[in-house]
C-alpha cells in the first residue's frame, strides 16, 4: 500500500506551509518526492495506491484494504 498526495501542487503547498526550509531545499525535496512516487508506481511492489486527499477517507480506505487482504488470506 502506497499513500499518495492529492497532487504535485499539494506536495509543494505542504512543504512550503512548514516554513522550515528554503525554496531551494523545498524544490529538492519535491523532486525527491516525485521520484519516489514514480518509482512506487513502476516497481510493481505496491498493489494499492490511496490518495490522501481527505484524511478520514484515506484512513478508512487503508483499513478496508488491510481487512480485505486479511480475509483473503484466511480463505486460502
Amino acid at each position: 500500500m502506497f499513500i499518495l498526495p492529492p497532487s504535485e501542487e499539494d506536495v509543494l503547498a505542504r512543504l512550503r506551509a512548514r516554513k522550515r526550509e528554503s525554496e531551494e531545499q523545498i524544490q529538492q525535496r519535491f523532486g525527491h518526492a516525485k521520484r519516489e512516487i514514480e518509482a512506487a508506481r513502476a516497481c510493481g511492489v505496491y498493489d494499492t495506491f490511496i490518495i490522501n486527499d481527505e484524511r478520514q477517507r484515506a484512513i478508512d480506505e487503508a483499513v478496508a484494504r488491510v481487512n480485505e487482504a486479511r480475509q483473503a488470506r484466511r480463505c486460502v
